[in-house]
């Protein structure tokens, strides 16, 4: 998968993924599954994982000082108790196996890329919503709602009057610079594709390249493509880029609040 990069301007629109962040109530009586790593990861374990809820001992130590990656690898958990810590903004879940057996995770709300779970069960549909961003302009009365970027790509819904737009945004790298060009292509499982072969193909430059966007309107048909199909790739003109299956189903998710 092609790494996405995000204009400065956009910074504060941030990826959510399934990262619960500081929305704790996600975590609640969750059942999670605990991700695999890379393969050249593997050698260095899980980190904050505890057999007591004093975190003092690491779990099946040691790799790298950390959880042995056999021991948890595909492992699945239902947090059963949430504490937070002292003056911090970090959290102990208490994780209860299927085997029985109990395990303590030093949960961080600050930092995704120390979250190694995927939830089992359903997110609740508010939590997805809560994080639309809702601006009304109290001049026209017309408003504007943007969900977070998840792999690049996000929704923007237009309400003036009686009139609803809905609008799908995406970027991807390229290593050349190309102008005045055109064309977006998305592809969905199940064969479905989409094709604006008129999309504007804007550029900016990055310290690593350019980065390519393109806007464009969805029609109902669009959006019934987005809701029953998972996104897999895209093609901006000729630069290239892949989706997640979990973002894939956060696109989804947040779709579904801006239609309902």
């Amino acid at each position: 998968m092609k790494k996405k990069i995000y204009l400065f301007l956009l910074i504060s629109s941030v990826c959510f993924g399934q990262f619960p962040g500081e929305n704790i109530e996600m975590l609640e009586n969750a059942d999670l599954l605990l991700k695999p790593k890379a393969p050249t990861l593997q050698k260095y374990g899980y980190d904050n994982f505890y057999i007591n809820e004093k975190l003092k001992k690491k779990y099946a130590c040691c790799e790298s000082f950390n959880s042995r990656h056999a021991s948890l690898e595909g492992r699945e958990f239902k947090v059963v108790k949430i504490t937070p810590i002292e003056f911090s903004s970090d959290y102990i879940l208490e994780l209860s196996a299927k085997n029985g057996e109990t395990i303590y995770f030093k949960y961080s709300s600050m930092y995704e890329h120390l979250f190694p779970f995927k939830f089992l069960s359903k997110v609740s549909k508010e939590i997805y919503c809560s994080r639309i961003n809702v601006t009304n302009d109290k001049f026209d009365g017309t408003s504007r709602s943007s969900t977070p970027y998840v792999g690049g790509a996000k929704f923007i819904k237009y309400v003036d009057g009686e009139k609803t737009t809905i609008y799908f945004t995406i970027n991807e790298t390229g290593s050349t610079l190309n102008v005045n060009k055109k064309g977006l292509i998305l592809l969905f499982q199940g064969s479905e594709k989409i094709e604006f072969p008129d999309a504007n193909i804007d550029v900016e430059a990055s310290s690593s390249g350019y980065v390519y966007s393109a806007f464009v309107t969805l029609s109902k048909e669009h959006i019934d493509v987005f809701l029953n199909n998972k996104i897999t790739d895209n093609r901006l003109y000729v630069y290239d880029g892949s989706f997640k299956e979990e973002d894939a189903e956060l696109l989804i998710n947040y779709l579904s609040c801006l239609v309902e």
